[in-house]
């Protein structure tokens, strides 16, 4: 399959966008370099769009998918949902600090949150999208392919 091809399937669809993501930001450390030349616009933009996607990611999985797993422990659920915020709260501390002038602390910042960001897309694959996969019921999948339909997650 192409990995470019947005797939159908609900949990597909959020385990692509998990990888969609990760693509994004393993790609800012070098924008970020190369913003050392002067081009802060170029990264300005790639990080706002990439923050706009997890952000709108991550209410996907909270407003649609969490609610349908109730067999999952509410601790597993809860943690997520804790590092869902903790993640947009240090986005927002990127875009809103002065620290696009120090270069070199905004470099480390973002590839920790990228390690975390894939730290964290394995549990979820591992934990809610698998339970997910072996007990939607075939009227849950349906209503969450038409929800999905209409969020419009774009790359």
């Amino acid at each position: 399959m192409d990995s470019d091809l947005r797939p159908s399937h609900p949990i597909a669809i959020l385990k692509w966008e998990h990888k969609k993501l990760e693509e994004r930001f393993d790609k800012l450390p070098s924008i970020v370099a190369r913003s050392l030349n002067g081009n802060t616009r170029e990264f300005c933009d790639k990080l706002n769009l990439a923050l706009k996607l997890l952000e709108a990611h991550q209410e996907a999985e909270e407003r649609f998918l969490f609610p349908l797993i109730p067999r999952m422990e509410d601790f597993i659920l809860s943690n997520l949902k804790k590092e869902h915020l903790s993640m947009l709260d240090r986005a927002d501390i990127i875009v809103s600090s002065n620290s696009i002038d120090d270069w070199a602390n905004l470099h480390r910042v973002i590839l920790s949150l990228s390690t975390d960001l894939k730290s964290h897309f394995f549990s979820e694959e591992a934990t809610v999208f698998a339970e997910a996969e072996k007990n939607l019921t075939v009227a849950q999948t349906d209503i969450l392919k038409i929800k999905f339909a209409t969020r419009g997650f774009i790359l």
